[in-house]
């Protein structure tokens, strides 16, 4: 009987000692969850304290390229050129001025049976209006701006790389004929074979240039046919300078000898600048500097010729 209790009561002892376990267990996971559930809140928290969020700078504008550049230079003289052409047609007077041909025929009065006297006769074909001349070059010379800035833009960016601008030299061809054409006729030129001679001069003056420019390095010949077209142009109108002061009445207007004078530099200085590129001197060593040279000085002179002649003739 009494090993029978006490079996009894080690069963009872073992079940209480495992009921207690068993209760312990639950309140043990909630404890030992807590703490890990709160460590982990406070460490982000701290994390999220601990991170400074920087401002958001604006992106800075890329610098501009040589070629925006020329684009924004070409747009520009578009612009002042097609506006000076509107100008002058705004305010401009009629100016005529004559073309005339000349050819040999027999004098009806000194001629008789037995001997013919031959003479040099002129005929009036034609009167020109300069300040449409004026008009024209302008307006050539804004077109090959903004075809040069918009449409043509790839294959005149190619050539600036390149060192040739064969854009260039087909405007001045058109443009600077068209000048010594007014030039010309200003001086008291106006027999049109003489007119058609100085603008082919000056048409393979240019195209010599265009020669230059694309060798880098021009042999001496070119330099010096070069130079002799340019005198065979210009010679005409400095005879017919030198002819009217010696054998004129009044001469030639005052502001003629500006003209020639001023267009006679800025076509020098247009050697100039190709001179200097060749031999690299500072600056014109880029060729991006030359071109912007180039479009200055034609600016200037398509300017200067405009706006002296209607000074002088067309107000």
């Amino acid at each position: 009987m009494a090993t029978t209790t006490k079996r009894g009561a080690s069963t009872k002892a073992s079940k209480s000692a495992k009921s207690a376990t068993t209760s312990k267990k639950p309140s043990a996971k909630k404890t030992s969850k807590k703490p890990t559930t709160k460590s982990k809140v406070t460490n982000t928290a701290t994390a999220k304290s601990s991170v400074k969020v920087a401002p958001v700078k604006p992106k800075a504008k890329a610098p501009k390229s040589d070629a925006d550049r020329l684009r924004v230079w070409n747009f520009v003289i578009a612009f002042v050129l097609a506006a000076q052409a509107v100008a002058l047609l705004a305010v401009f007077k009629t100016y005529l001025l004559p073309v005339t041909t000349s050819f040999q025929t027999a004098d009806s009065l000194a001629s008789t049976e037995a001997t013919l006297v031959q003479v040099l006769a002129t005929r009036h074909l034609f009167d020109v209006n300069i300040a449409y001349l004026l008009v024209g070059f302008l307006f050539i010379g804004a077109f090959f701006r903004l075809y040069s800035a918009t449409l043509g833009r790839k294959n005149y960016q190619l050539g600036v790389d390149n060192g040739v601008n064969r854009l260039r030299w087909f405007e001045y061809s058109v443009t600077f004929g068209l000048m010594m054409i007014v030039m010309s006729m200003l001086v008291g030129v106006s027999d049109l074979t003489t007119l058609l001679l100085v603008f082919g001069g000056t048409l393979g003056m240019l195209f010599l240039a265009s020669i230059k420019e694309a060798t880098h390095k021009p042999r001496k010949l070119l330099n010096a046919t070069s130079a002799l077209i340019g005198i065979g142009v210009w010679l005409p109108i400095i005879m017919y300078v030198l002819g009217s002061n010696k054998y004129g009445t009044d001469g030639i207007p005052g502001y003629v000898y500006v003209v020639v004078a001023s267009l006679l530099a800025i076509f020098i200085l247009f050697d100039l600048n190709m001179y200097l590129h060749n031999k690299k001197r500072g600056r014109w060593a880029s060729y991006v500097f030359t071109e912007k040279s180039y479009m200055f000085l034609s600016l200037v002179a398509y300017s200067a010729l405009t706006w002296q002649v209607f000074a002088g003739a067309l107000r």
